[in-house]
């Protein structure tokens, strides 16, 4: 039968062009995602991706049982013309902005560059590749910086059509629609196995990094689609009873809700996220629930017309946002805001011109071609830039005052075992007392400071920091993964140095995960479960510093603790550094590099960061070691400047700069010479 021929459509519970409580799901989805991204609102609002991916499934087994129903077949060409014409035209318009931004807001110094790179993998719509490849950890602190990291669920998305058309093409019919169930479930039931063993640490072939692999890589995300798939075959094959519905709508209600307003209980990539996968079947299961008008309520319905558009726009404009003007609460908000005007905007006059083009009318290849050359010639271009802006004099001069501490290509700032310390070891053949410098970057900041502090001194030094390894006796849940690599690490360094020669150990440590909304400490020998409270975290962290500083002296070491310094720019939610030189626009770097300097008033700075400095404070004064505070130095006349009349004094907002860091030995003299 030919295409243009139509058979009667069999009357059922899914005729229509727009199924409402499908497109309100849509709408809560978006929201989700949105909140999570402004700013942890909610907790796992990331699981929005997996309800969209679920929705998906859904949606597009539907449209090919219709279409195969009303014409007799459903050929290639129409199915992948209308994706075209779906999803190019917005996507292509936001990249093409997101390239010419970027080339303004971006930083030369490694973000440009690497949005350059995430943009061609893009156009050829293997974002998720490229992720995996060169992009940050999705749930990082780094990815707030490339605009486009969240393009590669719509990558997922666009692989998972090629795959599965062959098998929905096949299967679609009333003779063959039992088949189609049986190999959708069975390809669901391998997938969720392939990403439960990944994410569980098996790495895949040529894909090592396995919870990496199990968030990007399509095949590992293809259970949550195929299990939309399925609740549309055995909705076909069987309504169930209206209590059914009722029950199954408000599980799903009720478990969705749970996990998007839980924080992680463990990694989120992990067993936890079928509970929103099976939630939004169980929604999409008992549509017929009383729970189906809230889901059209117009607001909903209105979101969910524009979720697509939303969701290509807010990531650029956050990140692009904060590149400018800093990442505070109120530039994430207003932000994400203003892109869902740009998406109101985008799907009037870009995404509905295009979705309403004649059905009939020939393969859009020119869409196609453009769609992946414009793009491509965009972050090309970007790429040159990038190149052009970094070898500028000024660009020039802010790597050099970025410049990593003593030693750390060394491997002393980033896990170097603890048995194998002599490439960290400075002036061994000094006949003093040893100085150990030991905890996380905030201490290994120091060491340029220290090795002029112990030449003068004439005793040997000892580095062995490690980068996000605090030297203190808590547990660290960060964005859901708990952090054991960090405490046996501090296990090994306390006994290392429990069999050292008697010397002085130097610490200091961020603080910053007091304050961190995205943070949890727990106690490692207590009983209690993980605490997110500003209150009982620095209690915690009291307790935790208390331990480590006893166990030092116990060991017959002497102890100097270096305070928590200022923190011009503050820090974000997972206690990481919100401002660096590193991150400066392009623009700025050229036009004004002055401006990519910070000043904040000491009292202030002093406010923001009250319950880690009291935290701190109180531990010290328990264990009773000698302790040298900075804030005078580093805040002369009531301000602390990133940058001094003798050069730049922060790198980022939680670190010194290397020629500060000099600035400082004679205080750290001083400090140990009395210690």
């Amino acid at each position: 039968m030919t295409e243009g021929v139509a058979r009667p459509v069999p009357t059922d519970a899914f005729g229509g062009a727009r199924l409402g409580y499908v497109q309100g799901l849509r709408g809560l989805s978006i929201l989700a995602v949105v909140l999570y991204h402004a700013g942890g609102v909610l907790p796992r609002g990331y699981a929005g991706v997996d309800t969209f991916f679920v929705l998906s499934g859904f949606v597009i087994t539907r449209m090919v049982w219709q279409r195969r129903e009303l014409t007799g077949r459903v050929s290639a060409s129409w199915f992948f013309a209308r994706r075209i014409r779906r999803l190019l035209p917005a996507a292509t318009v936001a990249l093409l902005v997101t390239a010419a931004a970027s080339a303004l807001v971006l930083s030369p110094f490694g973000t440009m560059q690497l949005t350059a790179q995430l943009g061609r993998w893009t156009s050829v719509f293997l974002a998720n590749h490229g992720a995996y490849a060169v992009a940050p950890d999705y749930f990082g602190t780094r990815a707030d910086e490339v605009p486009l990291v969240h393009m590669w669920s719509l990558a997922v998305e666009e692989q998972f059509y090629i795959g599965f058309f062959v098998v929905l093409a096949f299967g679609v019919g009333r003779r063959r629609g039992r088949l189609l169930g049986w190999v959708s479930a069975a390809l669901a039931v391998a997938s969720l196995a392939l990403f439960l063993r990944t994410a569980g640490g098996a790495p895949l072939p040529g894909y090592p990094a396995a919870d990496r692999a199990a968030f990007y890589l399509a095949p590992l995300r293809g259970w949550e689609f195929l299990a939309g798939s399925l609740v549309f075959l055995l909705l076909r094959a069987r309504r169930p009873a209206q209590t059914w519905s009722v029950v199954g709508q408000l599980a799903g209600l009720a478990a969705w809700c749970w996990f998007v307003l839980t924080p992680d209980p463990g990694p989120p990539m992990g067993p936890w996220l079928m509970v929103p996968v099976a939630a939004t079947a169980l929604l999409l299961a008992g549509h017929g629930g009383p729970g189906r008008g809230a889901l059209e309520h117009p607001g909903l319905l209105r979101l969910g017309d524009l979720s697509y558009s939303w969701y290509l726009w807010h990531w650029p404009l956050l990140v692009l946002s904060m590149g400018w003007f800093g990442p505070s609460a109120s530039t994430r908000w207003v932000a994400v805001t203003a892109a869902l005007g740009v998406a109101w905007a985008s799907y009037r006059w870009v995404e509905q011109p295009w979705r309403r083009a004649a059905p009939g009318s020939r393969f859009p290849w020119r869409l196609l071609a453009t769609a992946v050359a414009a793009p491509t010639l965009a972050f090309a271009g970007l790429a040159v830039v990038a190149d052009r802006v970094s070898a500028e004099p000024n660009a020039v001069r802010l790597q050099q005052d970025t410049a990593r501490p003593l030693r750390t290509s060394a491997g002393c700032s980033s896990g170097q075992p603890i048995e194998r310390l002599a490439a960290c070891t400075i002036g061994a053949e000094r006949p003093g007392p040893p100085i150990y410098l030991v905890g996380d970057s905030n201490a290994g900041m120091y060491a340029d400071g220290l090795d002029l502090a112990a030449q003068r001194l004439n005793r040997p030094l000892v580095l062995a920091t490690q980068a996000s390894c605090p030297f203190v006796d808590v547990r660290v849940n960060k964005s859901g993964r708990d952090d054991e690599v960090c405490r046996r690490r501090n296990a090994h360094v306390r006994a290392w140095l429990a069999g050292a020669p008697r010397g002085t150990v130097v610490i200091a440590a961020a603080n910053t995960w007091i304050s961190a909304g995205r943070v949890a400490l727990a106690d490692p020998v207590g009983a209690g479960g993980w605490d997110w409270t500003p209150e009982g975290k620095a209690r915690l962290w009291t307790a935790g510093v208390t331990r480590s500083l006893g166990w030092l002296g116990a060991g017959g070491h002497q102890v100097l603790v270096i305070a928590t310094v200022p923190h011009p720019g503050g820090t974000d939610e997972t206690g990481e550094a919100a401002w660096g030189l590193t991150r400066c626009p392009a623009a700025l770097v050229v036009w004004h590099p002055d401006g990519c300097q910070l000043s904040v008033e000491r009292t202030a700075q002093q406010t923001s960061q009250a319950a880690a400095l009291a935290a701190e404070a109180t531990a010290v004064h328990q264990a009773g070691v000698r302790t040298l505070d900075l804030w005078t130095e580093l805040c002369p006349a009531g301000r602390c400047d990133t940058a001094r009349a003798a050069g730049p004094a922060y790198r980022d907002s939680n670190h010194l700069t290397v020629s500060q860091s000099r600035r400082l030995a004679p205080l750290l003299q001083a400090a140990l010479g009395a210690s």
